[in-house]
């Protein structure tokens, strides 16, 4: 229990983004720009999506993996009804043999060949026994669409998608993109009204909340006319123009930074968990102590952070150098590190 209670921990940390930068990505991904994205089809059993626990509370959040390389298994099954997932990715170094999708920046819906990126949401809600995969609107226009359920545990659970339903990926431009669809090729119209395909939309679910204020990039203020703020749109890294070199550098750049932050944010939640216990047994000296190992925590994320772009810049050309500056200027918006650190990787 206490391992599930620390990947449950791990993953929360990886989902806060979805909850804090939800509305910033709603509201910088035009329709213009959903339209011309593409879909391609993807061999199913190398993807599964899980409801994921959040920390010891009741909510889950849909994790998405992708299996893409047969280095070594990603995850495990056993069971049915529900089937418990392993997601053996959290014991690895996962770089380049497993992908995981973890919020609405990675992950959307697809229904009849439209993006549904911009106006519908995905939550998982409590329904009896399951816990039941939705897409909501995000401001109640339309109707909810039910794509899959998992049987309620306190264990990482699989979700079986709804007939009809399937994973595929977002394609730009003829490339195909890191971000995945949960596709299905009805109507939005011909979905309203297959009662089978629509549950009653849920209570608006509690915001996730972090257990420890993690380090961001500062705001800056938007710049006019900036491109679709879309980790997974190739448009701006490809007007870098790195070469097979350059990427493979940044890869093994990206890799470590993964490594180092995931071990201190780990780490974080331990000294958060002891800090309230340091609290609440009235030991005030241990939790000064506490206190200060947080910050430091705090510091030497902030610190890899900007560690981690700085030395993915020296990687470039002097031109290339402008451009990725500018690139980080238009998309720290975002306040995280996915749209950069992580969107440098294919």
């Amino acid at each position: 229990m206490k391992t599930i209670t620390r990947l449950a921990n791990k993953l929360q940390l990886a989902t806060l983004s979805a909850t804090l930068l939800g509305a910033a990505l709603v509201s910088s991904i035009s329709p213009a720009n959903a339209a011309v994205f593409g879909q391609e089809e993807v061999r199913q059993r190398d993807f599964i999506a899980v409801a994921a626990p959040v920390g010891t509370t009741t909510r889950r959040s849909l994790l998405i993996v992708e299996q893409q390389s047969s280095t070594r298994p990603c995850w495990s099954e056993s069971g049915s009804a529900p089937t418990i997932v392993d997601p053996l990715l959290l014991n690895f170094d996962f770089s380049g043999i497993c992908g995981r999708a973890t919020d609405s920046n990675a992950y959307s819906v697809r229904v009849g060949g439209e993006d549904l990126g911009i106006n519908y949401t995905l939550s998982l809600v409590r329904s009896g026994n399951d816990m039941v995969l939705m897409a909501n609107p995000y401001r109640g226009n339309g109707p909810s669409l039910e794509i899959g359920r998992a049987g309620y545990t306190e264990e990482f659970s699989k979700i079986v998608l709804n007939p009809g339903w399937r994973f595929t990926k977002r394609t730009y431009q003829g490339r195909t993109l890191g971000h995945i669809y949960l596709t299905n090729d009805s109507s939005l119209a011909e979905l309203s009204e297959a009662s089978g395909n629509i549950a009653t939309a849920p209570e608006t679910p509690t915001p996730v909340t972090s257990p420890i204020a993690l380090p961001t990039p500062p705001a800056t203020t938007p710049v006019a006319n900036a491109p679709a703020v879309d980790d997974s749109n190739l448009d701006w890294r490809d007007r870098l123009e790195l070469n097979e070199v350059q990427r493979l550098e940044i890869e093994r750049i990206h890799a470590n930074y993964l490594s180092q932050r995931d071990a201190r944010e780990l780490a974080l939640v331990t000294a958060r968990n002891e800090l309230q216990e340091n609290i609440f047994s009235g030991d005030r000296r241990q939790a000064r102590r506490t206190r200060t190992q947080i910050r430091t925590l705090h510091r030497e994320l902030a610190d890899l952070y900007y560690t981690s772009l700085n030395d993915m810049r020296n990687v470039m050309n002097s031109e290339q150098q402008i451009e990725f500056g500018e690139i980080v200027t238009r998309r720290s918006t975002l306040n995280g590190d996915n749209a950069i650190l992580t969107g440098m990787v294919r």
